[in-house]
């Protein structure tokens, strides 16, 4: 029989949110409950037994689940230490323990200490899965766990990944299994709580540049798995991550760009992507736009224009017929100022009007059916024009530049200085 505890099964009158505490604190760990409202409430607590685990689902108003100090020294050898994981419902929660805060959405990953002080509160309501592995079980270090605890913890992480859709599943299906498969469920599960919190420990070399270089590569994997989420910000990503914005905008640090145009570029490009597709012509334009996470179909147009040189359909029609204008222009802000020594100056032979002899004039490429002579510091790739500082990214491109006072064609050397005139 599965042990469950029910508010509907209590006696009339009388406060149920204190019978409810009591009822809780016995069935899994001694806490005190406040409520929001009333001294009434409504609530259920199912708990389920698997070898030395206890997996417990909870259904219930909004409370706040609280283990002071003074009630940690009072149970003191009476009551097993336990490490709390818990996969959080559609309600959210907020965890507090050894100093942090952790804002805990949907389908996202917690672990808490039951013998440190800590606060669970459900301010919208409690719906959450819940396992209690005894600390003796955990091969770690105190200092390894408290790292972990009150932290954000993706479930589209590698371990974690493992970790939360087993624990949603055996929170509903221990009732049913044989002892001796508990036994080895139960271990099982235990050896993966223990790499999960190893991994997550490993954060205490944050401030090494190769770390950096990792998390700025798992804040890049988390953005292409999200782009069609269009709430994914850098508050969103710096949650997933345990860190704060701050943080997060630093490790973005010396390679100019942030986190909202990293993700304004992806969506672009995955935008751009499935538009130039064979199959495109079935698609409509806010419909690829909102896949990608553009809520405004306007807004985006403006921006794919923008980067691309064309409306979202002229670039459906030609299938992605021409290369992006300048995309870093848009999503990455305006491109750094030319040198003092590169500025245009009246009478500055290098920038001579056009009527000069032919010898001097940059080379010229097709553009939609007629011929468009480049001038200093334009770029042609693929039909299109673009600025010079795209490029280097282009096997085949031609653009004006200067070297020893000359101009010339074909690839650019490496030392070749640009003039500062940007292309069209």
């Amino acid at each position: 029989m599965t042990p469950v505890i029910d508010t509907a099964g209590f006696p009339d009158g009388g406060n149920s949110v204190r019978r409810w505490s009591r009822a809780v604190s016995k069935a899994t760990v001694p806490v005190t409950v406040a409520s929001y409202g009333a001294p009434t409430m409504e609530g259920r607590m199912t708990t389920h037994p698997l070898g030395h685990l206890l997996f417990v689902t909870t259904d219930a108003d909004p409370q706040c689940f609280t283990r002071s100090r003074r009630r940690i020294a009072r149970d003191a050898g009476q009551t097993e230490a336990f490490v709390v994981i818990a996969v959080v419902g559609d309600c959210g929660a907020v965890l507090q323990q050894g100093g942090r805060t952790a804002e805990l959405t949907a389908g996202t990953l917690a672990l808490w200490d039951t013998e440190r002080p800590h606060v669970v509160d459900f301010p919208r309501g409690v719906h959450i899965k819940a396992c209690l592995v005894p600390r003796r079980a955990i091969g770690v270090r105190d200092d390894e766990l408290e790292r972990v605890t009150a932290t954000v913890i993706d479930a589209d992480g590698p371990v974690a990944a493992l970790v939360a859709p087993l624990l949603v599943t055996l929170a509903e299906t221990a009732v049913d299994c044989p002892e001796h498969v508990a036994d080895r469920l139960a271990r099982n599960f235990t050896d993966l709580v223990t790499t999960l919190i190893a991994e997550r420990a490993t954060g205490d070399v944050a401030d090494t540049v190769g770390f950096r270089h990792a998390q700025a590569w798992e804040v890049r994997a988390y953005v292409d798995r999200h782009l069609g989420d269009p709430e994914l910000g850098p508050e969103t990503i710096a949650a997933a991550h345990s860190m704060s914005v701050r943080s997060l905008h630093k490790l973005f640090e010396g390679e100019r760009t942030t986190v909202s145009r990293l993700i304004q570029r992806r969506r672009l490009e995955e935008c751009a992507r499935d538009l130039a597709r064979s199959d495109s012509g079935d698609r409509t334009i806010s419909g690829v736009a909102r896949r990608w996470g553009f809520n405004s179909p306007a807004h985006f147009s403006r921006l794919f224009h923008a980067a691309y040189g064309m409306p979202p359909s002229g670039w459906r029609d030609t299938r992605g017929g021409a290369a992006p204008s300048d995309p870093s222009a848009v999503v990455d802000g305006p491109l750094p100022a030319p040198a003092e020594n590169d500025r245009v100056t009246p009478g500055d032979p290098r920038h001579a009007p056009r009527r000069r002899e032919k010898r001097n004039r940059g080379p010229s490429v097709a553009k939609r059916s007629k011929t468009v002579d480049l001038t200093c510091g334009e770029a042609a790739t693929h039909g299109g024009l673009v600025g010079s500082r795209d490029l280097r990214d282009s096997p085949h491109g031609l653009m004006c530049f200067h070297a020893a006072g000359e101009r010339g064609q074909g690839p650019i050397p490496a030392s070749a200085g640009e003039c500062g005139q940007e292309g069209a």
